[in-house]
């Protein structure tokens, strides 16, 4: 069965009914664009996140989650099943990838908290 979730654009979009209830990306990157100095951009090359300050601070990859923490909070999330961010062979030590979960807005709001800072 299908269920139907607005994108970033405010589209209806079908998803699979068992993604419904998860974490929604576009969900969130609307609410943190409320928030003064938010604005769309792009990390690591062509992957679509949220900025402040010119600094990416979250973006979604492949249905996960990725923020930027400090480093010892980083290696925290990666010990409680969340996974480093890897770009090519390079393991980046401040970025911290989440499956979905109902941590995704509190975590985006500490990533968006530490660039801000």
């Amino acid at each position: 069965p299908l269920a139907h979730v607005d994108d970033l654009h405010g589209h209806g979009v079908a998803v699979p009914a068992m993604m419904a209830g998860m974490p929604d990306y576009d969900a969130l990157a609307r609410e943190l664009l409320q928030e003064p100095g938010v604005e769309v951009g792009t990390g690591f090359g062509s992957i679509a996140g949220l900025r402040v300050g010119g600094k990416i601070f979250v973006m979604q990859m492949d249905g996960d989650l990725v923020v930027k923490l400090p480093a010892r909070r980083a290696a925290a999330v990666v010990e409680a099943g969340g996974e480093p961010l890897r770009i090519g062979a390079r393991t980046m030590r401040e970025w911290v990838r989440v499956g979905p979960g109902r941590d995704w807005p509190a975590l985006a709001r500490e990533a968006l908290a530490y660039v801000r800072a």
